[in-house]
Order: C-alpha cells, then structure tokens, then sequence
C-alpha cells in the first residue's frame, strides 16, 4: 500500500513539474514575442519619425541643388565674378549633404532590424534610394562644376595667373562608404 501511494506521490511530482516546466517555456514564448512585438512598434516608430526628418532633408538638398545648378548658367566671362557665389552653393550643399547623412546613418541602422512589415520595407527601400540618388546628383554637380572650370582653365591657359582650381569634396569618403553599405 505504501508502494502504490508513493508512485502516485512520484507521479503527481512529474505531473508538476512537467506543468511548470511547460509554464515556463509558454511564459517564456509569450514574453519572447512581446518583446518582439515591442521592438517591432519601436522600430516602426523610429523608421517613420527618423524618415520625416530624412524627407525634409531630401527636400532642402534638392531646393539647393537647383540654386547650385542654377549659379552654373553663366558665361565663361563671368566665372571670376561668380566663383564666390558657386562656392557658396556648394557649402551650402555639402552642409546638406552631411545633415543628409547623419539622418541617413541613424535610418540605416533601423532599417538594418530584421522585423518585416510592409511599412518598414517601403520606407526603407524608399531612403535608400533617395540617399544613392542625392549622392550621385552631389558627384554630378561638381563633375560639372569641375566641366565649367576645365573649360574656363583651358580658354586662359596663356594667362597662367588666372587659372581656378578644380573642387574636390571633403566629404566625399563618408557619403560613399554608406552608398555601398546600402
């Protein structure tokens, strides 16, 4: 008698712990999605808050371009005098170009977390080829900055004191490190 009451005793403590070890494991599923859940809503949420800010910035980049592009339709005559006001555009471009980035690299990394979502793939996939076209844009207008003064170098070649430099970027290197990474 004592025998068949300790084998249900035995029985009933494997039963138990065989309950809370299932507990456990439901518990810890369950709290393993939550926190997924959670990092989702996070990351959703910073994705579109940190895309705002990348929009405007698109926006402003590109509202700039146009003066930069525009300081180009000159005569070759006037380059000296418009010099100052080119360089001054493409300040103000590499200043857009870096803001640009710095919301760029900080989108990137959300955009790295592997959650899904229709919202989070759109988004992203939109920035990154925002960022390639604004950088590629950014290397068209010195290309054609750098034209301009090929041709103006070569026209006065004979006034030796009078040659311009060509740009170079000083930002060029991190702007093409995150265009790969993309």
């Amino acid at each position: 008698m004592k025998g068949k009451y300790l084998i249900k005793i035995g029985i009933f403590l494997i039963v138990i712990g065989f309950l809370v070890t299932s507990f456990e494991t439901v518990n810890g599923l369950v709290k393993g999605y939550l926190d997924d859940v959670n990092l989702s809503k996070e990351v959703v949420t910073s994705i579109n808050s940190k895309y705002e800010v990348f929009s405007d910035d698109i926006d402003r980049y590109k509202d700039n371009l146009k003066d930069l592009y525009g300081s180009y339709d000159i005569y070759l005559e006037e380059l000296i005098d418009s010099k100052a006001n080119i360089n001054n555009n493409i300040a103000i471009i590499n200043v857009n170009l870096v803001e640009l980035f710095n919301t760029a690299k900080s989108l990137k990394e959300y955009c790295d977390y592997d959650i899904g979502g229709t919202v989070k793939e759109e988004k992203c996939e939109i920035f990154k080829k925002n960022y390639k076209s604004s950088v590629d844009s950014y290397h068209k207008a010195i290309n054609e900055y750098n034209r301009i003064i090929s041709l103006y170098n070569s026209r006065v070649l004979n006034h030796k004191n009078n040659l311009l430099e060509y740009y170079t970027s000083p930002i060029d290197k991190e702007l093409n490190k995150l265009y790969e990474e993309l």
